[in-house]
């Protein structure tokens, strides 16, 4: 896990450079005013800003800007000098990270939806800097990409199944999920867990262990993802079901019902091999089923995702739901 202690700790002295020393570093755009008083360095980015601002928002800040620097006035820039402290963050976090305290509009509440990874990196400075607001925010972030209910939970599935993109698009957002399965202790937000493996367990393990968010999950972590996602591909194996039900008794055809649940029930098993996002579906059946399997079937798949769904935090030790809503209410997030 990062170390999470107050971030002034981790932050170079403040320091007095001539302007020509950092010439060497992109003014980030937007995040550059002239009449600011500090000039925060993170990567290749250079960020002036107002420290009154920060120091109102973040306890972090405030204590740093507090601490008295010897021969090193904490004063406005001038005569070509101005007060640069270095950030170990990654300029992308910085960047949105401070575009969300100096940008009203930048990082608004839900109903909006910010990618991802805006989110991640807002959650993880806000918390490490002490921004009480943000941190709150993200939370409701996190709470409407991963619910706690099974109905919005298949909406969001939904959702990501038809915006599924191009191969740089889907590496990205499985870094910034093992990012959040980082996160996750740290910031008091476990209540995801579930529901964020099972996001998860919707790409191919290989591409899951190729990211760089893999290799810097703790073993425990890891381990508590492979056994949860072995226990998600044995819950679908076991929502097969519904076809193992038909044909139903009362089916007006059964010879030709068993047969097309037979072939269906063959390409079901080939297709989790290699795309364990698919989930049965009586919707597949279409033509080929009389209406009793049809109804059979939909009764049991019903009772099969009742039962997957409330397994689920089991699989990581929580007792259910319910818990993993007052564990989210008592985090006053």
């Amino acid at each position: 896990m990062p170390n999470t202690e107050k971030a002034y700790r981790n932050v170079d002295p403040l320091s007095e450079l001539a302007e020509d020393e950092i010439l060497d570093f992109e003014k980030a755009h937007g995040l550059w005013f002239d009449d600011a008083d500090v000039i925060f360095r993170a990567g290749s980015k250079a960020f002036r800003v107002h420290r009154s601002i920060l120091s109102a928002r973040s306890t972090v800040f405030n204590d740093m800007f507090s601490v008295p620097q010897a021969s090193q006035a904490m004063n406005l820039p001038k005569d070509g000098k101005v007060t640069i402290v270095h950030l170990p963050d990654t300029e992308m976090d910085i960047y949105f990270f401070f575009s969300a305290i100096f940008d009203a509009s930048y990082f608004e509440p839900p109903p909006s939806s910010p990618p991802l990874e805006v989110i991640v990196s807002i959650l993880r400075l806000s918390h490490k800097y002490d921004v009480p607001f943000l941190k709150q925010r993200s939370a409701a972030h996190l709470e409407k990409l991963f619910p706690l209910d099974k109905e919005r939970f298949s909406a969001v599935i939904q959702e990501l199944s038809l915006a599924s993109g191009s191969p740089e698009d889907v590496f990205r957002m499985v870094q910034c999920y093992l990012e959040l399965a980082l996160l996750s202790n740290v910031v008091d937000v476990q209540w995801i867990l579930p529901t964020l493996f099972l996001m998860l367990s919707q790409y191919p393990l290989p591409v899951i262990l190729s990211r760089d968010g893999w290799a810097n999950l703790p073993a425990s972590v890891q381990a508590e993802y492979l056994i949860f996602r072995e226990g998600y591909m044995d819950a679908l194996i076991s929502a097969m079901g519904w076809l193992a039900a038909l044909p139903a008794q009362n089916c007006v055809n059964k010879p030709t019902c068993h047969l097309h649940a037979t072939l269906l029930s063959r390409k079901y098993y080939y297709t989790l091999g290699v795309r364990p996002s698919y989930t049965p579906s009586t919707v597949v059946m279409g033509g080929s089923f009389c209406t009793a399997c049809i109804t059979e079937a939909e009764r049991c798949l019903k009772i099969a995702q009742n039962k997957r769904w409330s397994k689920y935090p089991q699989l990581l030790g929580f007792s259910g739901w319910d818990a993993l809503r007052k564990m989210k209410t008592e985090s006053g997030l």
